[in-house]
């Protein structure tokens, strides 16, 4: 669910302040019933082990809260037809996650009416996905350079960038 409310603020010499904000609320659920013959403890798996994998289930929330707002600085001057600011920012409360905020602050500079410049500062934050909250170990591919989810924290794989934080 989302919602959105947008409009004028005021009318400044270089032209209309606009602004938007919104919450917004999501949720997902995961659940995963592998077959039986594909599962750890089976000893029929498939040839030489390749992926085995548990059953797994899970749900994540998130509740937000955002505002951004436009800013023309100046307009129709030498050098500049128009030089805008823009700010927002977003308030997230994640569930089973960390809660987090993002900002951005950016410029956007019409020279003349064939170029513009734009740039920008923001911090952005990712949640991890319901597959990689609640998705079980995977036992590694053997003769194979891949050993299950190297951005799982429940991998048991041995390779140097995994994200399991005992390795």
């Amino acid at each position: 669910v989302e919602s959105n409310l947008q409009g004028a603020i005021a009318q400044l010499p270089a032209g209309e302040m606009r602004f938007a904000v919104g919450p917004a609320g999501r949720e997902n659920r995961f659940e995963f019933k592998p077959d039986p013959l594909n599962s750890q403890e089976s000893v029929l798996d498939q040839l030489a082990g390749f992926f085995p994998v548990g059953d797994a289930e899970g749900k994540t929330e998130a509740t937000e809260l955002y505002g951004e707002l436009l800013i023309p600085i100046v307009a129709d001057v030498w050098g500049a037809r128009e030089l805008n600011l823009e700010l927002g920012y977003r308030a997230t409360d994640n569930k089973p996650s960390n809660d987090v905020d993002t900002w951005k602050a950016l410029i956007d500079w019409q020279v003349v009416e064939r170029v513009r410049v734009r740039g920008g500062r923001q911090v952005a934050n990712r949640a991890p996905n319901i597959g990689e909250l609640f998705q079980s170990q995977e036992q590694f591919a053997p003769f194979s350079l891949f050993q299950g989810d190297p951005c799982s924290v429940l991998n048991p794989a041995t390779l140097t960038y995994t994200a399991n934080p005992t390795l």
